[in-house]
Order: C-alpha cells, then structure tokens, then sequence
C-alpha cells in the first residue's frame, strides 16, 4: 500500500524522547517555560497525520504568545512542522481530526500538579508488577470532551490519557501537556464536530487555577471519509495476479452498503486497459471490502479485475462517489486528482518448490508458481481427455507418486503435484519446451521455450519438525475449545497409527493423570492430539518413547520416538469478552 497509517498513535513522554526536558521543579533555567503566574494553555493540537504518523497540527495557538510553539524539527522523520503561525496569529479551528486515531494535546507554559495524573503499574505477560507505570486521566478526568454522536448533538466521550512533562515550544512532542485520548475513537461518526473543555481541577506546581479564559471550549472537526492512498499507485508494474485495485480509506467503512445503484460497476468505478490485445476488458469486475491494515476492519476497497499480463491500466475514482461509515454517516468522496496509470507485468512461470536438494521432506509437494491465475486443466500429460483424445504432453515426473493428482492452490496462481512421496527417493520433474499453459480467463498463454528441470531427493528418515505449544508456552483456549498438541512430521502420517496409550497428560502441581481421552487426527503432515474442555492450569504432556507412527505409503514406514518427548505448557481461559461496539448516540 502507499500509505502505513498509525492507529491511535501517541507520541509522548511515555514514548518518544524529546529534543529538551522539561523542568522538574520551579524555578530552573533555561527551561522556556514560564513558571509565574496560572499555567496559560499555548496550544492545543489534534492527531491528523495517518500518512506520516506522526504531526498533531493546531486547532488553537494563544495569539501574540512568544511561548506557543512556532517551527519545531523531528528530525527522525526529516519533518519540520509549523505548529503555529510564526507572526502570533490565531489559527482557524482544525477541520481533519484522523476519525480512526485521533486524540488531542493541551499544551501548557509551565508544569502541572503533577497528582493530575495517577500511576499504574505496568504488569508482564504472567501479570507481574515491573519496575515501570504508565500514567492516567481516567481518575482525575481533568476535562469535558464531547463530540457529534450518530443523531448530531453533541454528546460526552469516554477518555483517558496521560500527562507530558517533557519538553517545550520547540521540542517534539511540544510540551509540557495533557494528551487526551478517546478510549475509541472510531465510535464518533466521521465529519463531527468535537468540543474539548478544561476543568478548574487543572493547576501548576504552586496550586493556581487554569485562567476562566482558557477554559472555554476548544474546537475541532473529524475529517470526513476520506482517499488515503491505493495499491497500485500510478506508475507502479505489478503481477496481474494481483487481480485489481485496492483503494485505501481513513476510516472503517460499513460494510453492509453498495456503490452501484444501478448494479453498472462501469458506471462505479473506471478501469480500462490499452495494449495487445487492443482495449483488454478488465472482465469480472467487482467490489469487496478490504482490509487496509490488517487488523480486521474494512478500511479499503478491493475492485476486483480479470487483469492481463503485459498491459497497461488506467483507474479513477467516480465522481460524486458517496460512502458511509460503520456509523452510518455519510461522506462524499474526493475523486483521485487524475486518473492514473499502472502497469502488470506478462503472465509468466516463477518458480520451483522445492527448488532441489537431497534431503527434502517428502511431505512437501511439488509446487509451480505463477504470477498469474491460470487454468489447471490446460497443463496436461498425455492422458486422454473427456472425448477419449490424447492430450500434449506438457511435463513428466518419475517416479510417479502414489496416489498421485494435479490440484490447483495459491488462489489458482499455483499448480500442486499432490500425491504420496517416499523416504530416500529422487524425483525428477521435466516441464517440456513448448508447453502452454491457459490463464484462467482463456485470453493469454504462458509458454516454455524450452525444457524446465527439477530433481531432489527426500529425506531418508521420518522425523518430527516442529510442534505446538512450544515447551513452556502459554496458551489462551477459547471458551470450552479443545486443547490441541500438534506434532509435525516431514511426513504424512496416518492418525490410526498413534494410540492413546502411547501419550499422557498429567497435571504439573502434582504429576496426576487428566481423566480426558484425546482424540487423535492428521492434517497433511501433522498429527493431532486434542483434549476437549481442559480446564486452566499448568501441564505436561507426553509422547512416550517407544511410540509409533506409520506414514501413508504401501509397504508403510514406521517412526518410533527414542525417548519422552515432553511439552510443558499453561492453559489460560479467555478473557471476558469486552462491550459491543457502539457508536455514539446509538441506541
């Protein structure tokens, strides 16, 4: 993607060094803060950067103040921001609050009571204290916040957050400040209004009051949906694999609406093709909800597209394209400037897997990749078709597996030879010159020019490759679900061949036997041992020596454990489940 949005970035104290530190007590010079008097407000900013990150711009700057940050450097990020107008203007109110990030800071000239904030202890992942805390709003409450909910009055919004010490009016972050953060931010509808108000409980060091000027409400705006970037971007060349365009949002959508009123994606959305052949038709266009950032949520558009290799593509956006967002409000879409162009590259052979040697798992099948989805059934060896007509010959492999059968994989940009390989085997593939395989839309040809080669050879001896839970793991088990210990073999094995007796549970505390037979399964190469419904606690498991497992081959190998193998490991039960979400103002 073009864009890496942060969500619910917060830059501060607790996480970013600054250029300066604030003072630790009054008075201590060449701090610029100004520690006489109330503590004035400077600034208060708002997170709008999900491009970058990282700038929270000014939707307040006290006018005609030499203390409110001006030009500040972060230098991380080679950025330069102008928070406030260097000729002490104001500023007008800020109208692009990030509606799936945002949070604000109030920035101050001197240092706050510290008691604004309480401590909280930071716990590891056994829920042990460290030497380290976090900060907290949540006791103090040290502002009113409310935003638009989904009726548009305006509505109080749950908040935490923290108090900045650090820095100045040219450090980054600018300090020092109280950063107030939405405890959901994605809750508030997009293009809403948002008011933030200071309580008369904020004061400095020497116990004086925020000034009755400075406690009136500060306003800003949430950004409406709005385009952050697509995949591809113009000029970019990509596999035509990639099977269309993926247009990237600051905001979930909802995932229960339609773009096309009239069902016409041509009328939607706008991609067309020119090269050979003349004018391609990007065929089977489509729209689904794309997960941008890969956390679950629909913050993107995918239009999907039957993309030839080779050819040269141009999108755009519909004008007036309208889309809600998971709380049902509205936006209308600014179109891409231009309409713009990428490339794909011809549909081509990629590579081998395995890609040779003597010492393969015979669990791992041959595979062929494709930069392109094609057509299984045109890749063919000889065999007579379904009118009784011999086929070409497009690749040989000897020995020939048992059981052996061609199936398409990695989304049909994959052709698999399944089927059951041997210990201590050489296999060799010939893919011949002048095969043609189809793409999967009957348009294009991948054709070998001349013989493609693979040989290996498996490994001689049945192992074990990996397991699951590690030794020591701690697992969190979903409700009544089963407890699964995996056993992953360079082969695959049959299930039947492993008997309960020739494993254990017991419980750690006191090595006692769990009443609970397993049921055993196989997946491919891995053999399955569950427990169902076992309870929260600390066991060992067993695979015994003296155990046996036989492969799927005829005459059949047989591995035998040549002593305990033991996972220890924790189970811990799911923790309760958190509120729906709701928007705001929804019933």
């Amino acid at each position: 993607m073009s864009v890496t949005p942060m969500r619910l970035l917060t830059l501060g104290a607790a996480t970013v060094g600054t250029l300066a530190l604030g003072a630790c007590s009054d008075p201590v010079a060449d701090t610029d803060l100004r520690p006489e008097g109330p503590p004035d407000v400077l600034a208060v900013l708002v997170f709008n950067d999900p491009a970058n990150g990282v700038i929270e711009a000014a939707t307040y700057c006290k006018p005609n103040d030499p203390k409110r940050p001006g030009k500040v450097g972060i230098p991380f990020y080679g950025l330069t921001p102008i928070i406030c107008p260097i000729d002490g203007t104001a500023v007008p109110e800020l109208t692009d609050a990030y509606p799936d990030g945002w949070y604000v800071r109030i920035v101050f000239d001197e240092l706050l009571d510290p008691n604004i904030e309480t401590l909280e202890p930071i716990l590891d992942a056994m829920g042990n204290p460290t030497d380290s805390s976090s900060g907290s709003l949540a006791t103090t409450q040290p502002v009113k916040l409310q935003c638009q909910d989904v009726t548009g009055a305006m509505a109080d919004v749950e908040y935490d957050g923290y108090y900045s010490p650090s820095g100045n009016n040219v450090t980054w972050p600018v300090g020092p400040s109280l950063v107030i953060q939405p405890l959901d931010p994605t809750t508030i509808p997009v293009d809403s209004e948002c008011q933030l108000t200071i309580k008369e409980s904020v004061k400095d060091k020497d116990g004086n009051s925020i000034p009755m000027g400075d406690r009136s409400a500060f306003k800003f705006k949430l950004a409406p949906a709005t385009v952050l970037g697509t995949s591809p971007a113009d000029g970019d060349k990509i596999t035509p694999a990639t099977g269309g365009v993926e247009v990237d949002f600051n905001v979930e959508l909802d995932g229960g609406q339609s773009f096309c009123a009239d069902n016409t994606m041509a009328s939607c959305f706008h991609l067309v093709g020119s090269g050979t052949p003349a004018n391609p038709d990007p065929g089977g266009l489509n729209i689904d909800f794309a997960d941008a950032f890969g956390d679950g949520r629909n913050t993107g558009l995918f239009i999907g597209a039957d993309l030839l290799g080779g050819q040269t593509y141009k999108f755009s956006l519909p004008d007036g394209l309208q889309v809600k967002d998971k709380c049902g409000k509205l936006s209308r879409v600014a179109a891409i400037p231009e309409p713009f162009d990428f490339e794909t590259a011809a549909a081509a052979f990629v590579s081998f897997n395995p890609g040779g040697g003597s010492s393969v798992a015979p669990s791992k099948k041959i595979t062929l990749t494709f930069n392109q989805l094609v057509d299984l059934a045109s890749f063919t060896d000889g065999s007579l078709d379904a009118m009784g007509n011999p086929t070409p010959v497009d690749y040989t492999i000897e020995p020939k597996p048992a059981s052996f059968a061609l199936a398409a994989a990695g989304g049909n940009t994959q052709i698999r030879f399944n089927g059951q390989y041997n210990l201590g085997t050489t296999y060799k593939l010939t893919i011949k010159a002048g095969a043609v395989i189809s793409d999967s839309y009957g348009k294009q040809m991948i054709t070998f020019d001349k013989d493609q080669l693979l040989e290996f050879t498996t490994a001689s001896a049945i192992a074990i490759t990996a397991q699951s839970p590690a030794n020591g793991a701690r697992v969190t088990k979903a409700g009544n679900a089963a407890q699964r210990i995996s056993l992953t073999f360079n082969q695959e094995m049959l299930a039947t061949s492993l008997d309960a007796s020739e494993v254990s549970l017991v419980k750690a505390a006191d090595g006692s036997a769990v009443a609970i037979t397993p049921t055993i399964s196989a997946s491919g190469a891995a053999v399955r041992v569950d427990y169902a419904a076992l309870p929260a606690g600390s066991y060992k498991f067993t695979l015994k020596a003296g155990a046996t497992l036989t492969d799927k081959i005829m005459p059949p190998n047989t591995y035998t454990q040549a002593a305990d193998r033991v996972i220890n490991f924790t189970v811990a039960d799911t923790p309760p489940a958190g509120p729906d979400f709701k928007c705001l103002g929804a019933p």
